[in-house]
């Protein structure tokens, strides 16, 4: 006779959907020739529109700067209101408007993306779900069939997201598809979530941690913010996400030893903004979690949760996993369970 499943564990499901992540980007970019033939098809666009709620907004604010480097024009987050309660008239002709909606069936985004597209805008719908409304009334869909995600909090789904925006991001600048970038990427992907590494970092701050702060700049600041979304639905712990910079007017006020710091931060040009305010919060004896490939790139830092190779464009992708594995192990350390948080739906269904 055949033995029922065991019963799941805290934790289990989120698990299950972060370990899916690896093969996820592999059929998403095994498929991105298709997405590039489509989008071949649409005229070069005079400005980029995007939006979006939730998880979803944080990938559309990386889509912000991605897609503003890459097709060198202005690139820019449409809050939802402006179409479902302002009734706005802009014109739109020329524009590149992305919708992105996990489910597809948040009413404001679909409504959103229809207003902008009846106002002459090209649309693009980036979804897990290829049946959604918001996919039936876009010009192109960007399908990410990342499966069905078990856990409340999202992660391959936003990792698929992201991946979504840099295949989008190449067609408009004209370059091919960096086949062994993401090669490179997906095996450090899988990499990653074999390892205990941010448990063991999670687990050094659990005990004394009332609030967490996310710190990053351009490419790593949507990944701050999504950071601190994953902490506060998985944990219930106050959690926010700042610009490096931004931190400083204000924000640093709260820095203390009650409180922990997560620093995303790459070796490039932007690396000094992020050391600074790290260096603030050592002095203010508030304990540091470095992310990146190096721990000398934060010096002082209470953890490092390293992360392995990846071209510029992607290693965003690498620090997000990261984040979603700290927030597991802290919200699991604190005897809660990540899978299910207190008041959250999959779907929320805002207008």
């Amino acid at each position: 006779m055949t033995q029922p499943p065991p019963p799941a564990e805290p934790g289990d499901e989120m698990l299950a959907d972060m370990t899916e992540q690896a093969p996820v980007l592999r059929a998403l970019v095994d498929r991105s020739g298709e997405l590039q033939a489509a989008l071949a098809q649409l005229e070069p666009p005079s400005a980029i529109s995007l939006v979006a709620r939730g998880t979803s907004l944080n990938a559309a604010i990386y889509g912000r700067y991605r897609l503003e480097i890459a097709a060198q024009v202005q690139a820019s987050i449409v809050p939802p209101s402006l179409h479902t309660r302002y009734d706005v008239g802009t014109a739109m002709d020329g524009v590149l408007a992305i919708g992105l909606s996990q489910s597809g069936a948040t009413p404001e985004i679909v409504d959103s993306l229809e207003s902008m597209r009846s106002r002459g805008a090209t649309t693009v719908a980036i979804t897990n779900v290829a049946e959604s409304p918001l996919a039936h009334g876009a010009d192109v869909t960007v399908h990410l069939a990342a499966g069905h995600e078990r856990a409340v909090p999202a992660t391959k789904t936003f990792t698929a997201q992201l991946a979504a925006i840099d295949l989008i991001a190449s067609h408009l600048a004209n370059e091919p598809i960096d086949a062994a970038g993401w090669e490179q990427l997906i095996t450090s992907v899988a990499d990653h979530l074999s390892d205990d590494t941010a448990a063991s970092a999670a687990a050094r701050v659990a005990g004394n941690a009332r609030s967490v702060v996310c710190l990053g700049r351009g490419l790593l600041y949507p990944i701050a913010l999504e950071a601190a979304l994953k902490i506060v639905e998985t944990s219930q712990l106050p959690s926010s996400g700042y610009s490096s910079t931004e931190f400083l007017h204000g924000p640093i006020a709260q820095a203390g030893p009650t409180g922990v710091a997560l620093c995303f931060a790459d070796d490039n040009d932007l690396l000094d903004d992020t050391r600074v305010v790290a260096r603030r919060l050592v002095e203010a004896n508030m304990p540091v979690i470095s992310i990146g490939p190096d721990p000398s790139l934060i010096p002082d830092a209470t953890a490092h949760i390293p992360t392995r190779d990846a071209t510029r464009n992607l290693s965003p992708i690498l620090h997000i996993i990261r984040a979603q594995q700290f927030a597991r192990a802290l919200t699991l350390g604190l005897g809660l369970d990540p899978d299910h948080p207190a008041g959250l739906a999959k779907v929320t269904a805002t207008h």
